[in-house]
């Protein structure tokens, strides 16, 4: 926590200084980013992105049985549907569903940092056109 409000703090500052001839409130930078994590959760999460760590390998295995076990509850619901074409369909479905979530809980470390940075920046990006026409 200590490490994010500093570089929070750090990234206000750079954006602060970046914007400076504008001649714009005390804590303009930092409320309007605020302002917009409160509105956006997700922009939390995406500055959080760059301090992701993949799981260890006993972390890993823990999530991959909860994944199998999953799948394989789902898949035996599925082989009690009567009609066949349904049952295939379900297995699809599940098949689908199980490869998003194993994507979603192992997503490529370089990658998931990535596109949290850009969607930083894209935050970042908004409000600057918001300072432009201030006097």
């Amino acid at each position: 926590m200590a490490r994010s409000k500093s570089d929070f703090d750090a990234l206000v500052k750079e954006e602060t200084e970046s914007l400076k001839h504008l001649d714009l409130d005390e804590g303009y930078v930092e409320r309007c980013l605020l302002a917009e994590a409160f509105k956006d959760p997700e922009l939390v999460r995406a500055f959080e992105a760059r301090y992701y760590e993949t799981p260890n390998p006993i972390q890993r295995a823990e999530l991959e049985s909860q994944i199998l076990a999953y799948s394989q509850t789902m898949m035996a619901r599925a082989s009690m549907l009567a009609d066949p074409q349904q049952r295939a369909l379900a297995q699809r479905h599940i098949q689908a569903e199980v490869l998003r979530l194993y994507e979603s809980t192992f997503p490529d470390p370089v990658t998931y940092r990535r596109n949290g940075a850009k969607y930083v920046q894209q935050a970042i990006e908004q409000m600057r056109p918001k300072t432009k026409g201030r006097p």
